[in-house]
Order: C-alpha cells, then structure tokens, then sequence
C-alpha cells in the first residue's frame, strides 16, 4: 500500500512538472512603445524621445531607438 501511494506522488509530481515546463516555454507577449518621455526618479527633467520594451508583465528595456524584433 504504502509503495503505490508513493508511486502515486511521484507520477504527479512528474505530470505536474511537465506542465510547469509547457507554460513556461510559451512566448511572453511583447509591446514596444516608441518616442515617449520617461521619469527616471533621479533626474529634474524627463528623458525625451524613448523607447520602452514590454516583454510579459515586465520592462524589459530602456533605451533611445528600440526596433521591435519578431524573433527571441
């Protein structure tokens, strides 16, 4: 009894696993904002014509001149 329960745990363990791996492995959705102005805390004045990279729910980057890629 006690074999199969634990045999039980490790196949879920492992099912649950592989679904972990499936959704990780789906593209993040990307959004490129262009020629916008950014505080950046530490300046008086905002940063003027730049580029900001969404990847997820995560800034990915700030710079001046992003070209959105297709590719990862």
């Amino acid at each position: 009894m006690f074999v199969s329960k634990s045999l039980l745990a490790m196949s879920l363990a492992v099912a649950f696993s592989g679904i972990t791996l499936a959704q990780e492995q789906k593209p993040k959705p990307r959004i490129l904002f262009t020629n916008v102005s950014v505080f950046d805390g530490k300046s008086d004045e905002l940063a003027e014509g730049m580029s900001v990279l969404i990847e997820g729910n995560l800034i990915k980057k700030i710079a001046k001149g992003l070209q959105y890629e297709t590719s990862s």
